[in-house]
């Protein structure tokens, strides 16, 4: 299990007007990762839809992917993540949070097409 994939899911909503401040400390974490960190393979953000398939801004999605528990550990202890988690833990910008742990079970797929750019 230690070397398997480890996939998070964190579905976030900021306090009113505090949507950008909670972007700020995302792109400094995605920098970080991408700079720093190997292991961490994946680290979007998405935005919510409503029902009716609108963009729903209030809502936000933060997919992770780490290539072990390893790299999700040296995730965790870089100092961007401990900034966001104590602003989001500290309820200073974060109105509601989930975290969501996946575990993939061998069935579908992944292309590897993204172009998503930081």
């Amino acid at each position: 299990m230690a070397d398997q994939p480890i996939d998070l899911i964190f579905l976030i909503t900021p306090k009113p007007g505090k949507h950008d401040d909670f972007i700020t400390l995302f792109n400094a974490c995605a920098a970080h990762a991408k700079e720093h960190e190997p292991g961490t393979t994946r680290y979007y953000l998405h935005r919510g839809f409503t029902d009716k398939g609108h963009t729903n801004n209030n809502q936000l999605v933060v997919r992770e992917t780490y290539a072990n528990a390893e790299a999700l550990k040296v995730h965790s202890q870089a100092a961007p993540v401990k900034a966001i988690l104590k602003a989001i833990m500290g309820g200073t910008i974060v109105e509601t949070s989930q975290l969501i742990h996946l575990s993939p079970d061998g069935r579908g797929y992944d292309r590897g097409v993204s172009k998503l750019k930081l």
